[in-house]
């Protein structure tokens, strides 16, 4: 396998895969990979605005996903100085019908909630997802109260 320049090359595994389909799903594996290359997709970006589109995602960890996608050739990282940009490499690129198709299916299905089962049983639990976080403007979370509130 060509690697690009840049890119770390990837651990080798002795593992087997039963299809093409197992072996996308392990190199992709995990809430945030797909969620950090959906945002790549769009355009290059600075780790500060990853973490900005994703405020939900830990330092530690979005440092982790990029390193591990850099590792596996989807993701390059362009240093200039003290200012680093991440970008998707060919093979990241090809991901793109992929990252769409998933796109396109969750935003149908945002509507459609199955609620999960309980511990108790098998009967359906009342299930409500968490509110969206208030958003942030400037640095600074604005509550519905329109008081700003410093990370």
């Amino acid at each position: 396998m060509k690697v690009e320049p840049g890119a770390r090359t990837m651990r080798k595994t002795k593992r087997k895969f039963g299809c093409p389909v197992e072996f996308s799903i392990d190199l992709l594996s995990g809430k945030w990979k797909t969620v950090i290359l959906s945002r790549l997709k769009l355009r290059p970006m600075r780790y500060g605005e990853l973490r900005q589109d994703i405020p939900s995602l830990s330092d530690k960890i979005l440092t982790e996903r990029l390193r591990d996608l850099c590792e596996a050739g989807f993701v390059r990282q362009e240093r200039s100085g003290a200012a680093s940009r991440y970008s998707l490499t060919k093979r990241g690129e090809m991901l793109k019908p992929m990252l769409q198709a998933l796109y396109d299916w969750g935003s149908g299905q945002r509507g459609v909630v199955r609620r999960p089962f309980s511990r108790r049983g098998n009967e359906l639990s009342n299930f409500t997802p968490p509110p969206s976080p208030p958003p942030i403007r400037g640095g600074r979370r604005v509550d519905g109260s329109g008081h700003r509130h410093d990370r």
